[in-house]
């Protein structure tokens, strides 16, 4: 389907990245060639100076007259009227409509938008571009409708806004009633291609509201000074003298061209202006104008070839595609980032499957339309987005990577296993189709220091390594643990952590690409190898080591806590970063040295992920306002040269690194959060993810979009050439251009274009023909096809008006012979597209006569004795005939020559059970008399009867017949036939009706009967019942509109078929026999459940416990879980619920879960789950005991293996701090009791281990173990 702003002329998809980069020689191969609009400064330059500008040709009227501006047109015709006119210059390519106001100050202004609150400023424009120029003021007019950039910068044919003479004309309504109105100019300062990211402030040279102004000023809030602003500005313009355009809280939102203050407000439909709440800074109804002065010139003609085709621009279309699938919900099990709403986070393709991770809940199951519970990692079909629902592992914790390598889907997140598969904490990899644990491949995860979960957040893949960043100090692989230190690779093939890449990372990195030897990292970094780092960091892919000589990283703001980076991407020799503050940000790879850098402002902000896509980089975040190319700092954005609208997701050039202003997807966010995840499939689509609950709207509503789509490559197909053109002159003026139409693989209709000479002169036709009023004989004619995505065909070779219709032919041709042996012909005139210039008679094949195409009767004398055949064929002036008319005989030479009457009041009766027709008609006249009748079936003789008969009975068989009589008299003179009667002899039914089908039966334990049902049959006479049969024998009997039969069967097997009768008693062949099995009535339940499994408990901070486990299994059902508390009861719920909370006071507590059914039947508990609730420090002051046993072993890499007894506590030990020499080296989070300690390197180390409780009391250091290296 189209989108509104591509009806109105399809400017999006321009070659070029964004509208700035588009130059006037591309966009002329659109409009015809050479150069066909020119913009002017004066009058006299447009019209003095040229002595072949056009005089009263450019009036818009039409299409084929349109002008190059408003401006124009009051130039040629002072007298202009306000209203509605055509134009067209290079840069919009074919002619459209707009308003012109042709007053004020001059006139020839065009209006690019208005309305009161709700503006959207968005480039893609609001509403259309017909109701913009049909309702212009009124409450009608309140709704917002804006031109998109592209038709604005149509209209300014390829000139900067900022060298407008007259700036951007702002009407506002000054009063409520509307009758006051104040006029405010802006003059743009550098402002090139048009951005409606008027509240992102666009800087301005000037401004005056209603004649009086001053210098500088921004197009955001008239209160601010934008960077880069020259001049005085309106700082101290308030109430009606001040403007802001920046969605404002105040106003819930709404935006528009708000006045400054203490002005007031309704908030109903008919106030002119509005406000949200009593505010007292209402937005008006205001109408933007500009005025372009361009003027028309004359093109170089096209070649008789015709032109070639044009596709629109390469890229990614900004539209989702529509997918079958989704996720919904969010998850927080075990989460280092809580307040992190976002359901995917994840995504990567492998074959014809797409996999999503993240926190999400739910998948939307496309064949049922339902949710279904599946929590964290899905798959979906690559082509449509509908789930896969045999692929599914079971996770306990978010999902935050997910990448390929060998064969492998390696899935990194907080999880603590999958499957219950031991060894798969926070990284496992899995069969891609089955989902399953790959039993050869493991690296588990485990942290120290912290009571949180280990996690793996980035993924990247790189030769025979993947590199993992999160939060974890320890890999257990196949065969080997090792202490790593948030930054690690494991091997492809196994999972085996590497000895030789060994970082050590002092935070949590979010994001990792290792590539040309180097591993460019991104995090909430403080330093990287005992160095002080900030955010980033590039370290040698050999070992871990940091590459030196590298600049500084720019930072935007000045706040060290917010300077972290989330997304990284290597693009050959440059390195993309994005993250906090708001930045986007591209250095050389060699040095650091910095490229490029954008900024997001506004509401939200921070880059997310990065992507490669061909020739561009896609960039998601949390931002959905503006960009401000070449900014550097944040809040304040200085250096920035251009701001433009920017939603979520953003792309970039990867040459120029300039943002993408035509890639704007209108997302709908649920939480603000945007996009975390990118990913570029091997078609070049890009998949995203994030917390999306809808896409743009399409005809009025959102496109339907759960969390996750994909955006895919623009068709640049474009169609077939129209074939077969015609101009042909009109009779009334002008020139109709006729075509048949082209082939296209787009979605939508083809619509096209016709070119006259040297330019367009029709709008888009969607059909197969153009009239063009103003055409002549000398004018040269070419079509071209023009698609959704907006690419041109080649057009069709040059046609030169002409008339080439036939004229109609004559109707009614009669012949009458006279007294005088002369024989007069009269006809019905024809009709031609010009004028019929004469007929021409013809006698037996022989042309006897022309006669002027304004008669319509020519008597013809002296013609021979015998039997002549006349007929008639029309001609226009062109030389075009019209067919001939049927032959009318004439015998001359015979007393008798007159056809006896035409017979009248024909009737047919039919006889269904003799299966014969009767017809009778009124007896027919003649001047000598009626010697027979004729009776026609179907066209074709069937009978003759005698002159005097007038009935006849006729054995015609089954079918349709068309009945008709002429009468003929001895002379051979035959009337003409009656009117056909249709008459219809209906064999009998003796078919069928067709065999049910899709029985199924199913069994009710409770009623102990069976239903079945099956798809109703279909019949010509209609389905008169059914009858199922039981075991071959006949049974229950239903109505025809009944599908369905309730049974009553005894135990044991039974076979059911059903057959239709219909409405004359012909009985359907039955259906395929249905086995139906009743059991035996149910005997006492003594199976017990199985044991819940997966219990996790979680200590909140008011000190209550959240349990949760993964629901037990039961033949009947489960009923109730029981929770016990170091053995006792202290909690039951119902069998549908798997979590409870509990408040069981301070101290430890093994809490276990037993599942029960109805019956009575119980499972095995759950192993212990332990929490430990600490009191406040004030209550606890009990240190713990010391550890005993302590052993301290070397290790053969130089490492120390040190292990403990448990300490014991009032509440429970917390961790253990492990020193040497006095000097802290470890901390290990009880209950675990072993560490390895390395770098230690030789010499003498005495190992000491102290326990520490929650509330920080601490216990003796042990004695301590001696160990040499």
């Amino acid at each position: 389907m189209w989108r509104e702003h591509e009806l109105e002329g399809f400017h999006r998809n321009r070659p070029g990245i964004g509208r700035r980069a588009r130059s006037l020689a591309a966009l002329l191969a659109l409009s015809a060639m050479g150069a066909g609009a020119a913009i002017v400064a004066t009058v006299s330059d447009a019209f003095a100076a040229d002595p072949d500008a056009p005089s009263g040709s450019a009036a818009g009227t039409t299409s084929a007259d349109a002008a190059a501006s408003c401006w124009e047109i009051k130039q040629l015709d002072p007298a202009s009227p306000d209203g509605t006119y055509w134009l067209r210059t290079d840069s919009l390519v074919r002619p459209e409509q707009f308003y012109c106001d042709m007053t004020t100050d001059g006139g020839g202004w065009v209006l690019i938008g208005r309305g009161r609150e709700g503006w959207t400023f968005r480039d893609y424009g609001q509403s259309t571009a017909k109701r913009l120029r049909e309702t212009v003021d009124g409450t009608d007019a309140f709704s917002p409708a804006a031109l998109s950039a592209d038709t604005i910068d149509g209209l300014l044919n390829g000139g900067a806004v900022s060298a407008l003479a007259d700036g951007l004309r702002v009407r506002r309504a000054a009063d409520k009633s509307g009758s006051t109105w104040q006029e405010l100019r802006w003059n743009f300062l550098d402002l090139g291609a048009w951005s409606w990211a008027l509240g992102g402030g666009h800087r301005l040279a000037s401004w005056s509201i209603d004649g009086t102004g001053g210098t500088g000023s921004n197009t955001k809030d008239s209160s601010l000074k934008m960077w880069g602003e020259v001049g005085s500005g309106n700082l101290g313009g308030n109430d009606l003298n001040g403007w802001y355009t920046f969605p404002w809280s105040g106003h819930g939102r709404q935006a528009g061209f708000s006045y400054r203050g203490l002005v007031d407000g309704d908030t109903n439909s008919t106030s002119y202006l509005w406000e949200n709440n009593n505010e007292r800074q209402a937005i008006p109804f205001a109408q933007l104008f500009i005025r372009p002065t361009v003027t028309t010139t004359p093109l170089d003609p096209i070649p008789d070839g015709g032109l070639g085709a044009v596709p629109a621009r390469a890229g990614l279309d900004d539209r989702p595609a529509e997918i079958a699938g989704g996720v919904r919900g969010v998850l927080k099990s075990g989460d280092s980032e809580p307040l992190l709403d976002t359901p995917v986070l994840a995504i990567t393709t492998i074959g014809d499957r797409v996999y999503v991770g993240g926190k999400f809940a739910q998948v939307r199951d496309a064949a049922t339309g339902d949710l279904v519970d599946h929590p964290y990692l899905a798959a979906f079909d690559r082509g449509t987005g509908a789930w896969i629902d045999d692929f599914r592992p079971q996770l306990d914790g978010t999902v935050w990577d997910l990448d390929l390598a060998g064969g492998r889907l390696i899935v990194a997140g907080q999880f603590t296993n999958v499957d219950g598969a031991s060894g798969t904490s926070g990284l496992v990899a899995l069969d891609p189709t089955t989902g399953a644990v790959d039993p050869n491949w493991r690296s588990s995860l485990t942290v120290t220091g912290t009571l949180q979960r280990p996690f793996a957040r980035a993924l990247d893949v790189d030769g025979d390594w993947i590199y993992v960043g999160g939060n974890f100090t320890r890999i257990a692989g196949p065969t080997r643990s090792r202490a790593v230190g948030r930054l690690a690779r494991v091997a492809v093939s196994n999972g085996e952590p590497d000895a030789a890449f060994r970082p050590n990372v002092d935070g949590v990195p979010y994001d990792v690409d290792a590539s040309n030897g180097k591993v460019q990292f991104v995090g909430y970094l403080r330093g990287v190898n005992g160095v002080d780092r900030q955010g980033v960091g590039t370290l040698n892919a050999a070992d871990g080591s940091i590459v030196t000589g590298l600049a500084e990283p720019l930072w935007t703001t000045a706040n060290t806590s917010r300077r972290y980076q989330q997304a990284v991407l290597a693009v050959g020799s440059e390195v993309w970063q994005g993250g906090s503050e708001h930045n986007v940000n591209v250095y050389r790879e060699s040095d650091f040295g910095m490229l490029r850098a954008h900024v997001t402002h506004n509401r939200g902000g921070d880059t997310q992920v990065f992507a490669r896509a061909g020739d561009a980089v896609i960039q998601g975040s949390h931002a959905n306002a503006w960009i401000y190319s070449d900014a550097t700092t944040w809040p304040s954005t200085n250096n920035y040269s251009r701001v433009d609208v920017y939603n979520w997701i953003g792309a970039f050039d990867v040459a120029t690194h300039d943002y993408d202003d035509d890639f704007v997807p209108g997302l709908r966010s649920a939480y603000s959060e945007g996009a975390w995840a990118l990913h570029t499939d091997v078609d070049g689509c890009v998949w995203f993810g994030g917390d999306f609950l809808g896409g743009p709207y399409v005809n009025g509503q959102r496109q339907y979009l759960e969390s996750f789509s994909k955006f895919c490559p623009r068709d640049v197909t474009a169609p077939t050439v129209p074939a077969e053109t015609l101009a042909t002159i009109r009779s009334d003026g002008g020139v109709r251009v006729t075509w048949t139409a082209s082939i296209d693989e787009s979605p939508g209709f083809v619509g096209y274009e016709v070119l006259r000479n040297d330019r367009v002169v029709s709008p888009l036709v969607y059909g197969t023909s153009f009239t063009d009023a103003s055409g002549s004989p000398t004018d040269r004619y070419f079509v071209r096809a023009v698609d959704p995505a907006g690419n041109r065909s080649a057009t069709s070779p040059v046609v030169q008006a002409a008339d080439n219709l036939k004229p109609t032919v004559p109707k009614d041709l009669a012949a009458r012979v006279e007294a005088d042996g002369s024989v007069t012909l009269t006809w019905t005139a024809s009709t031609d597209d010009v004028a019929v210039a004469d007929y021409r008679v013809l006698d037996t094949g022989v042309e006897a006569v022309l006669v002027p195409g304004d008669r319509t009767t020519v008597n013809l004398p002296g013609l021979p004795a015998g039997v002549h055949w006349f007929q008639l064929q029309a001609i226009d002036n062109a030389g075009n005939e019209s067919a001939k008319t049927e032959s009318v005989r004439v015998d001359l030479g015979r007393g008798d020559v007159s056809a006896p009457s035409v017979p009248l009041d024909l009737a047919v009766e039919a006889d269904q059970v003799a299966v014969t027709v009767t017809a009778s008609w009124s007896p027919s006249t003649d001047d000598v008399g009626v010697t027979s009748y004729s009776l026609y079936r179907n066209g074709s003789i069937v009978t003759t009867v005698a002159g005097d008969v007038t009935s006849v009975e006729l054995d015609l068989g089954y079918g349709d017949h068309s009945i008709q009589v002429a009468a003929g008299d001895a002379a051979g003179n035959t009337s003409a036939r009656t009117e056909p009667v249709l008459v219809r002899l209906i064999a009998p039914d003796t078919t069928a009706p067709s065999v049910p089908t899709d029985l199924v039966a199913t069994f009710d334990a409770e009623s102990r009967l069976v239903t079945a049902t099956w798809a109703p049959s279909s019949d010509p006479s209609g389905v008169g019942g059914y009858t199922v049969y039981l075991d071959g024998a006949s049974g229950a009997t239903v109505a025809g509109d009944v599908t369905t039969a309730t049974l009553d069967l005894g135990v044991g097997s039974h076979h059911l078929q059903v057959s239709a009768t219909d409405n004359v008693g012909n009985e359907s062949a039955r259906s395929f026999s249905l086995l139906v099995e009743v059991p035996p009535p149910p005997v006492a339940d003594t199976s017990n459940p199985s044991t819940p499994r997966n219990l996790v408990t979680t200590v909140l901070p008011n000190g209550t416990i959240d349990a949760s486990w993964t629901g037990s299994r039961d033949n009947v059902g489960v009923a109730t879980y029981v929770i016990t508390r170091n053995a006792v009861e202290v909690a039951r719920v119902a069998g549908d619920q798997t979590s409870v909370n509990l408040a069981l006071g301070y101290g430890t507590h093994y809490v276990q879960v037993q599942a029960f059914d109805a019956a009575g039947n119980s499972s095995h508990r759950t192993p212990s789950s332990l929490a430990i609730v600490v009191p406040p420090p004030s209550e606890d002051t009990s240190n713990p005991s010391t550890p005993r046993d302590l052993t301290a072993v070397a290790q053969p890499d130089g490492s120390i293996d040190a292990a403990w007894s448990a300490s014991r506590d009032n509440v429970g030990v917390a961790s253990y701090r492990v020193t040497r020499n006095g000097v802290e080296v470890a901390v290990v989070d009880a209950p675990a009791t072993t560490v390895e300690i390395v770098g230690l390197g030789r010499g003498t180390h005495y190992i000491q281990v102290q326990a520490f409780d929650v509330a920080g009391n601490s216990s003796h250091r042990t004695p301590s173990a001696v160990v040499v290296i």
